[in-house]
């Protein structure tokens, strides 16, 4: 997160259970992320992990996800060979709905205070 977010091929399932929506990543299956849907506030110090901690919520159709407690070894990429570490900032919120059948969209803010400037 947030590259496998951001590469195209990475194709993944999304299994929605009351309290949580988990993305499994089918390309290589070992990927897993959890978006907490139960109301819960972020926890206070969280572990740093690879996909971050993700609470969700829905607006009207729309899939918003906070995302923090990025690890910094996750790289922010727009390819499996180009990429800059995030520093341990890093803060996303996104934005999933479909735009039409069988197309899924991602609109991704990222900052990261400390390898983005402007």
């Amino acid at each position: 997160m947030p590259t496998w977010m951001l590469i195209m091929h990475n194709a993944f399932e999304l299994l929605t259970t009351p309290g949580r929506v988990t993305m499994l990543g089918e390309v290589d299956g070992n990927r897993m992320r959890r978006i907490y849907m139960d109301g819960r506030a972020r926890p206070e110090d969280p572990d740093l992990t690879l996909h971050g901690y993700s609470i969700g919520h829905w607006d009207g159709e729309t899939l918003v996800i906070d995302t923090t407690a990025i690890a910094p070894q996750a790289y922010i990429a727009t390819s499996e060979a180009v990429g800059i570490p995030n520093n341990g900032d890093m803060h996303i919120v996104e934005r999933v709905h479909l735009v039409k059948p069988n197309v899924l969209y991602d609109d991704m803010e990222i900052a990261a205070p400390k390898v983005f400037t402007r």
